[in-house]
């Protein structure tokens, strides 16, 4: 072996613990990152290639009057690739005994030949047969998570489900639009990544033929009109739009609705992108973290050979050859990490690839990456640590021959008389460890700064947990009822008197809610938004404004605007006005406030307002709240079906009865999963942190050695040494989580409202984790004494001689 890297590698393997503890914390911060680029070159546009490959459409208009001339006029238009008439039914799903969940039945003409908007077979038969259901296969985790009977399919051509025997087709009960109720066979699931995920938006979707549907509702339903264009550039779909709706009036149809949705982009898509991108952000600063590691391996090193390094410069040894043999060190070192990392980072990145894609329900398409691909991982783990070596390496190969030969490892004098001053009541091993702290002082800060930032990352975790649980809590909180009942059909309140003597409930509220157009088209999605009716004096809903104010009773013009619907409209403030269509007559409404709610994007406004725009006088809402009474000990899934079982025997249609804490179960159900790949990678980065301090510790007791074997000489015992040490790494410790509790705060806030917009479109109500903040703690507390331990070990196993003489 060349003589050179006989060097480089005694320098490797002179102090395997230290090397070790580097190499573990370079392997975990290139785990980290790694793991986070593979899932992204995994998924890359996996997402968008299973949204895209169903053909989504460019054009949805719910309406009426769409015949088979139509049709084939709209097809003909010019940059129509594809249309078709998809209907959807709002119903509702039975799951077991009085419970259910919403289901959306789209109605297909022709399973064989879906143009737009496809969908494909999973399990069971398909086509289904007439009279059968097919569901999207999302929904058969969710009514499993809901502690329903999960349906098991009839047989077909295709395979049974993962852990799901194939058996005979199970019946579901449906309940339909007009208060009819069905029964039909499952007859097997599909798969549609068109679809927002079940068990994120809480329903389930299904598939049925149109002779199906007709027999189940022979007084008719709408028609929904999807069309595919050439060209799905926004200017291009307005003129589309346009198109449509001039053939849809020459043929007497009647449209309720233009929606263009977002083009060829998944409804969850900019979920995937946020939380890949604050993982890689989070990655990427472990794997800087670990930089802390390769600075404090170098300087240790070079400060026990920096008279070999005057040596070798004396005999002509110029400053690039001796820094090409450190620099070589770091080099091999980094490689051997990167090797004996990469199957886990391989691994890793597709187990997170996967988690996304069961989160999301999509399919991961990328099986195999290139050998380039890998050979870029290896090459940046192996090169990092040089870049990271290069600063101290130079500046310690730069001193002059004569300083280094004159070195004997002895520390600079130091002014100690303020540190004595302020630690003069501590036991004295407290005093000698504050002191050492401060002995480098640039050593001293790095390693407080490297605990520090992991410390906050771990902070933002536990504060990010916090804030989803305060924000489901909110969110209860908002809605001051337990069940909301959406009735089929508008009813005067002299036809739901009897709910008032409902037994189990307090006095319920009568709200109202239409449908407000606005003339203004959104770049994407609907121009048409909910327009709730509240009445003045609701005890129903508590209201968190982030702006303006409330609409005053009588109001006609003033709406709050739901923080949803600011996103379509993002250039609006208060005071602000706009046109908009309700009942057929427009309206200029005034922006009153916003409101901060989760839910679809909606308008609201004063209940008599309302009723003067649309002349609905003496008509009951749409919406009636039910609020259970404290002494009633049914539970909400018996609370529910008796409700249900009191409307249908009063003869009165009920298109939904949902739980308010409806809500809080879609927020936890969209934060999960990422909650534990955030908690995941925050403790890495901490333990990351914490090496960088054990490697810091190492460092300032290799700097003592001869001074450590002087107390032990003198008569100082093991634990006096371990106290000392310990005494300055807990010291370090403790300033690390001060700072980090100081930032972690407007830090964890910042991030808290970008997070939460950009995965449920809803900045998160933030609260701070006392938890968070006592375990953080314990765990720098327990982290630092460790990072002691290894050190003062190996200190006090070496010979008080060999110490006491140590240079």
């Amino acid at each position: 072996m060349d003589v050179r890297w006989k060097k480089i590698w005694r320098d490797l393997t002179l102090r395997k613990a230290r090397v070790a503890i580097t190499l573990l914390g370079l392997a975990i911060g290139l785990w980290g990152i790694g793991s986070v680029i593979v899932a992204q070159r995994v998924l890359g546009d996996d997402l968008t290639t299973n949204f895209t490959r169903t053909v989504p459409p460019h054009l949805v208009v719910p309406m009426r009057g769409l015949d088979n001339g139509m049709l084939e006029r709209i097809k003909a238009l010019d940059g129509v690739v594809a249309a078709e008439n998809r209907p959807i039914l709002g119903a509702r799903l039975a799951i077991g005994a009085e419970r259910h969940l919403p289901l959306i039945l789209f109605v297909v003409d022709d399973f064989a030949a879906l143009d737009v908007a496809k969908v494909f077979p999973d399990y069971g038969t398909y086509p289904p047969p007439p009279g059968s259901v097919l569901i999207e296969r999302d929904g058969r985790p969710l009514i499993r998570i809901m502690g329903g009977n999960v349906p098991s399919a009839a047989p077909g051509g295709h395979g049974a489900p993962q852990g799901e025997p194939a058996a005979r087709g199970d019946d579901l009960q449906l309940s339909l639009p007009d208060g009819s109720t069905v029964i039909a066979p499952l007859a097997g699931t599909v798969f549609d990544p068109g679809q927002a995920p079940s068990r994120m938006e809480m329903m389930v979707y299904g598939y049925v033929d149109r002779a199906t549907a007709s027999g189940w509702l022979p007084g008719g339903f709408g028609d929904r009109l999807i069309v595919r264009a050439r060209d799905d550039g926004f200017e291009s779909r307005l003129a589309l739009r346009d198109a449509v709706a001039a053939v849809i009036a020459d043929g007497g149809g009647e449209a309720f609705d233009f929606i263009l949705p977002a083009p060829d982009e998944h409804p969850h898509q900019f979920q995937m992108n946020t939380i890949l991108t604050l993982l890689l952000g989070m990655g990427t600063l472990g794997f800087l973290l670990s930089a802390v590691l390769i600075t404090n391996l170098v300087t240790v090193m070079l400060t026990n050979q920096i008279r070999e390094i005057g040596t070798l410069k004396a005999i002509g040894g110029s400053v690039a050859q001796v820094m090409a043999l450190y620099l070589g060190g770091m080099l091999l070192l980094g490689l051997v990490a990167s090797l004996l990392v990469l199957p886990l980072v391989v691994r890793s990145g597709y187990g997170l690839a996967w988690g996304m894609s069961m989160m999301l329900n999509f399919e991961v398409l990328t099986t195999t990456l290139p050998i380039g691909f890998y050979a870029i991982l290896v090459g940046l783990g192996a090169l990092f640590p040089v870049v990271a070596a290069f600063v101290p390496v130079r500046r310690w190969c730069s001193v002059p021959v004569r300083a280094a030969l004159d070195n004997h490892g002895a520390a600079p004098p130091m002014d100690h008389s303020a540190i004595a001053r302020l630690t003069a009541s501590l036991p004295l091993t407290l005093r000698l460890g504050v002191r050492n702290a401060f002995r480098v002082p640039r050593r001293f800060v790095l390693s407080a700064l490297t605990l520090a930032v992991g410390t906050v990352v771990f902070l933002f975790a536990m504060n990010l947990r916090a804030s989803l649980l305060n924000t489901a809590e909110v969110e209860d909180e908002r809605w001051n009822h337990d069940l909301t009942v959406r009735l089929a059909e508008r009813m005067t309140p002299a036809e739901l008197a009897w709910i008032e003597g409902f037994p189990w409930a307090e006095p319920v509220e009568l709200w109202d809610a239409g449908a407000a157009e606005l003339l203004e088209t959104p770049v994407h999605g609907s121009a048409r938004f909910g327009l709730v009716a509240v009445p003045a004096d609701t005890r129903a809903f508590v209201p968190k404004l982030t702006a303006g104010t409330w609409p005053g009773a009588g109001d006609t013009v003033g709406v709050v605007a739901s923080h949803r619907f600011t996103s379509h409209y993002p250039g609006l403030a208060v005071g602000d006005r706009f046109e908009a269509e309700v009942a057929g007559q427009q309206v200029t409404f005034e922006l009153r406030g916003f409101l901060k709610l989760f839910g679809a994007a909606a308008l609201y406004m004063d209940a008599e307002g309302f009723r003067e725009i649309t002349g609905a006088d003496g008509v009951a809402g749409r919406m009636l709240y039910v609020t259970r009474k404290p002494e009633a000990e049914l539970g909400l899934f018996e609370m529910q079906g008796l409700l249900e079982s009191h409307f249908e025997l009063a003869g009165i249609g009920v298109s939904g009865v949902m739980m308010s804490q409806m809500a809080t179960r879609i927020i936890r159900n969209h934060l999960l999963v990422i909650e534990v790949m955030l908690g995941v990678v925050a403790f890495l980065m901490l333990l990351v942190s914490a090496l960088g301090l054990a490697t810091g510790i190492s460092a300032s007791v290799v700097e003592r050695t001869r001074e450590l074997g002087v107390l032990r000489a003198i008569g100082a015992r093991p634990g006096a040494v371990y106290r000392i040490v310990g005494a300055e790494a807990v010291f370090v410790g403790l300033c690390a989580w001060l700072v980090a509790v100081l930032l972690a705060t407007p830090v964890s806030r910042r991030l808290n409202d970008w997070f939460g917009t950009g995965v449920v479109e809803y900045p998160f109500d933030y609260a701070t984790s006392l938890l968070g903040i006592i375990l953080s703690l314990a765990v720098v507390v327990v982290l630092s004494l460790l990072a002691a331990a290894g050190p003062v070990r190996a200190i006090n196993r070496q010979v008080v001689r060999e110490a006491v003489a140590y240079e």
